[in-house]
Parts: C-alpha cells; structure tokens; sequence
C-alpha cells in the first residue's frame, strides 16, 4: 500500500461495482478513507469487505432524502470531504423511435441530476481547499454511437458543467476533472435492462474493433487515472478531460 491519499475521505457513487469499485478499491489502497453508495447493498458489502477502509451507505441518488442521508453520514463519521467521484450512470440503448420519456427523466435523473444534487450537498463539506471532483463522462461524447442519443447527450452535459465548475471552484482550492473512459471490461455488456442480449454483444465486439489499440480496457485503467487526479502530482490541473479510451476518440 502506498499513502498518496493518506488522512483524505472519498465518496465514490456506484462504487459496488465496475469503474466504481476499481476507483474505490484504488483509493483506499493509497491510504484514503472511502465512502461508496449505490442502490444494492449486496454490491456494496462485497466492495466494503476488501478492505477496511471502505463503507457504503445504500442511497438512490434519485432520490433527494437518499442524498441528503449520504451527506450527513460524512459529515458526521469524518467532518470533511477531499474526494468526489461522480461515477454512478445509467442509459438505454435503444433507438429514439423506441424511446420513451421515462427512458430519458431516469438516464438524465441518474447521470446529471443526481450529480448536480449530490455536488450542492457535499460541497460545504469540501470548503477548505485542496480537493478533488472526479466526474466520469464517456468517449462517446466524441465518438457518437447509434442508440446512444440518452447517454451522449447526458455526459455532454455533465462534461459542460465540470469546465464552469473548475472556474467557478478555482478560487476555493477544488479541482474540477473529468475521466472520459472508452470500451472498458465491466458488467455493463451484460445487462439485460438496457440492450438485447444480442446487441450487448455485437456492442462489444464493435467497441474491440473501433478501438485502435485492438482491446477493450480494464477498470483498473480508469482507477489509475482517477488516483492521479485526486493525487498532488496533478495539483495543476483543473477543467480538463482525460480520454481513457485506447485511442477511439481519435
């Protein structure tokens, strides 16, 4: 273990598992203690048990009495934050004729909503400078996909946000960074409320084709650049985003 984020707290959304739980374990690895919430306690117990310096606390973040219980369970277990990382996302995929409205208020309240509502709640928390917010976007941003038009246009907000963040934030000594991961290796391809089993497959093997350096990435690929941002070897740099994605958005 080394101690890059020694005496630092890091709340981590969606951390029980994918991108999540890599950029949760990564940080409590480095000496961080580490808050991880999302919807399924059975996720998040598994993530908690590999190391004693993670817990959870189950919270929709739909939800706003959910989030508001996330910010008191911080404020009081540690009485500050360092470390934000936005990283819980859903999106269907599907085309916009098989679209509904429900499919686009639970992708927006998910992926920008609750981020926005979780940032208000947690930011007198992050009040005394030297802190970190990590949002996670997506390479598809800039390498539009058919059937994605809910997610692209969800992370493009979120992308948008974090530059007038990382302004606005500059002057209270938060840093403001986003991940844009590409193809990476998590349950996502496997989940049957999005996509067909069929097309979850077919996305897969057209992510591996579409990305130059022939494979598709790992978690732990988007957790060691998550490590860097919330690290002092990144301490001049805010606003910008990071393609972590093989080469695809070229």
């Amino acid at each position: 273990m080394t101690e890059e984020l020694t005496n630092q707290v890091a709340l981590v959304t969606g951390g029980g598992s994918g991108l999540g739980r890599a950029i949760a374990e990564k940080y409590a690895k480095n000496g961080a203690k580490v808050v991880i919430l999302g919807r399924h306690e059975n996720t998040l117990q598994e993530t908690a048990k590999t190391n004693d310096n993670i817990s959870y606390v189950v919270a929709d973040l739909t939800k706003d009495e959910d989030i508001t219980k996330v910010a008191n369970y911080i404020k009081d277990n540690f009485g500050h934050l360092n470390i934000l990382v936005n990283n819980a996302g859903w999106c269907p995929i599907k085309p916009l004729a098989e679209m509904t409205i429900a499919d686009y208020d639970r992708a927006f309240n998910v992926d920008v909503r609750g981020v926005v509502a979780l940032t208000i709640a947690v930011l007198p928390l992050m009040s005394d400078g030297h802190r970190n917010i990590v949002n996670i976007s997506s390479i598809i941003t800039r390498h539009p996909g058919s059937n994605f038009s809910m997610y692209a246009g969800a992370k493009a907000a979120i992308e948008a946000m974090s530059k007038s963040w990382a302004l606005e934030f500059a002057k209270k000594g938060i840093r403001v960074n986003v991940i844009s991961p590409g193809a990476i290796d998590t349950q996502i391809w496997y989940k049957t409320d999005t996509v067909s089993k069929d097309a979850e497959e077919q996305n897969r093997i057209g992510a591996v084709a579409g990305t130059p350096l022939g494979h598709i990435g790992k978690p732990e690929d988007i957790a060691n650049m998550a490590l860097y941002l919330a690290s002092e070897k990144a301490n001049f740099i805010t606003g910008a985003n990071y393609l972590v994605d093989g080469g695809m958005g070229v």
